[in-house]
């Protein structure tokens, strides 16, 4: 019986305990994702208006944020609008840590939300969306930002949806 009370209390005793030992508790890792949405706007347009799946980073924090990633993952980078040059800076540097596969959408938030009126499905933004920003006329101009490669709302799009698959 003694022998009995002990074995139930250690049962007991490692039923409560385990979940506290770190091998109990890790967390199974993410899958890499099949392209990687980077948004180089401020935390405050991110938080009001985003294209879903997109992680918002910081132009400071780039190298910091990016030392998880998988270098081998195509990238998109999308900031405020076609003025707008910080998706640029953003590209620059992810090539400069040897990501190969790197695109910038020029015509960033504006441009996808204002897509979004007409094409939910298509061009879907999570947030708010009311930041001044976005009631701006998207003027599309050509950049000159050496060689990043530029891609459409469009492309973005069909890039976005194959990766659901």
């Amino acid at each position: 019986m003694k022998n009995t009370r002990y074995s139930i209390l250690s049962l007991v005793f490692l039923i409560l305990a385990m979940p506290g030992c770190a091998w109990f508790g890790k967390k199974p890792q993410a899958a890499e994702p099949t392209l990687r949405l980077v948004d180089a706007n401020t935390e405050k347009i991110y938080k009001d208006a985003h294209i879903p799946g997109a992680v918002h980073v910081d132009l400071g924090r780039i190298e910091e944020a990016a030392a998880g990633w998988n270098k081998e993952t195509p990238v998109v980078i999308y900031c405020s609008d076609y003025t707008c040059t910080s998706s640029h800076m953003v590209a620059k540097q992810l090539k400069e840590l040897g990501f190969n596969d790197i695109a910038v959408y020029a015509g960033g938030i504006n441009e996808w939300y204002q897509r979004s009126k007409e094409n939910k499905e298509k061009y879907p933004v999570e947030g708010e969306a009311q930041h001044e920003l976005l009631q701006k006329e998207v003027t599309q101009t050509v950049s000159t930002e050496g060689d990043v490669h530029i891609i459409t709302a469009e492309e973005l799009s069909k890039k976005l949806e194959e990766s659901r698959k």
